[in-house]
């Protein structure tokens, strides 16, 4: 999502600013939160472009049919198809037939390798979406819910089901692994969060439809116990999707 701040560092020119959401983001919130900055600020702050980055080559392990892909997909200004070099043609038409049906109405840019895009496609596009809200986005934001589990289980407004004292101990990696395993491709679409491993090391988790990645926590802000996740997927679907990976972690 492209912000175009104040104020000019000489006439004509204009300040942007990059927000970058990971994975499947749900962009009606956030692009209207910038449309209230417009209100306030007199015009000072605008959105100037919501742009869709799809990973070509891993394409296929990720593709989501959920809500928030077909909303992220239809509400986007352009759609950059990026390591398309990288698969075969066969494959590349399988992602184009994909995002046409998701929304064949959005431009499609590929990515030329490291040189990525022309920055004048992108910048000063003035997007004209989510200028006032409409029922469908809104229904579509009813589907969506979302979870946190923590060491102990299931959160419901900060406070564990458990009465017992946070975890703290290290989780194996294999029992992670196992766990992730058993998150529900049907009705879970997101799991992103921290877990402190058996090297006593804190690692962001990302898990979407079967795939994930873990990655160590660099930072240094302190956290406590040995997991927080937040999960995301069909509402009513959420708590019995991730009941397995509950079952194999928290007890």
């Amino acid at each position: 999502m492209l912000v175009s701040p104040p104020p000019p560092r000489s006439p004509g020119s204009r300040l942007f600013t990059v927000i970058q959401s990971r994975g499947s983001a749900f962009p009606a919130t956030l692009a209207f939160q910038i449309r209230q900055l417009e209100q306030d600020t007199g015009g000072d702050f605008t959105l100037d472009a919501i742009v869709t980055v799809v990973d070509a080559e891993n394409f296929t392990g990720y593709e989501d049919t959920s809500p928030t892909a077909k909303m992220q997909a239809s509400y986007s200004d352009i759609i950059v198809i990026n390591k398309w070099e990288h698969v075969s043609e066969r494959a590349l038409d399988i992602v184009m037939d994909h995002l046409h049906t998701l929304n064949d109405q959005t431009p499609k840019i590929k990515c030329q390798g490291r040189n990525g895009i022309d920055p004048e496609l992108i910048f000063g596009l003035q997007s004209k979406l989510f200028l006032s809200k409409n029922k469908e986005w809104e229904a579509i934001h009813d589907e969506i819910e979302t979870v946190t589990v923590g060491g102990e289980g299931i959160m419901d407004h900060h406070h564990y089901h458990r009465a017992s004292g946070v975890k703290n101990e290290a989780i194996e990696k294999d029992r992670l692994m196992e766990a992730l395993g058993l998150l529900s491709r049907d009705s879970i679409w997101r799991a992103k969060g921290f877990v402190k491993v058996n090297d006593e090391k804190w690692h962001i988790v990302n898990w979407a439809f079967g795939r994930y990645e873990l990655k160590k926590y660099e930072g240094d802000v302190p956290m406590t116990g040995n997991m927080l996740l937040t999960v995301m997927g069909a509402r009513g679907e959420v708590r019995q999707g991730c009941a397995k990976f509950v079952a194999v972690l928290c007890c």
